[in-house]
């Protein structure tokens, strides 16, 4: 399971893991813990707003079983359009000169 948190929500984490024995000791006998113990410690903490909006981009359109496509450099664009922090997935062969064009963008070259 892929997260990005802030510093404030790994501190609160943290903290859940060091006094609360009963809730970890639950998560220890739970199937994939990982895909809720994240989001039931920090949407329960009430300190943090949840946008709609997780900044990430995958093509799934079209794929068997959901899975993401392979993105190559004809995904250059989108992907750099500002929408999106992460992406999923980018094999070798398939991203030819993207690694260059990226590091063009984020250097003013482009």
């Amino acid at each position: 399971m892929w997260q990005s948190l802030r510093r404030p929500c790994v501190e609160v984490l943290l903290e859940v893991l060091a006094t609360n024995r009963s809730l970890v000791a639950y998560y220890r006998r739970t199937v994939v813990p990982d895909e809720s113990f994240v989001a039931t410690v920090l949407v329960n903490s009430g300190r943090f707003g949840w946008p709609n909006d997780n900044r990430r981009f995958a093509d799934t359109a079209e794929q068997p079983g959901g899975h993401a496509r392979a993105l190559g450099t004809d995904d250059f664009e989108r992907l750099t359009d500002g929408s999106f922090d992460f992406a999923r997935k980018v094999e070798p062969g398939r991203a030819t000169n993207c690694s260059m064009r990226s590091t063009a963008a984020c250097t003013g070259g482009v």
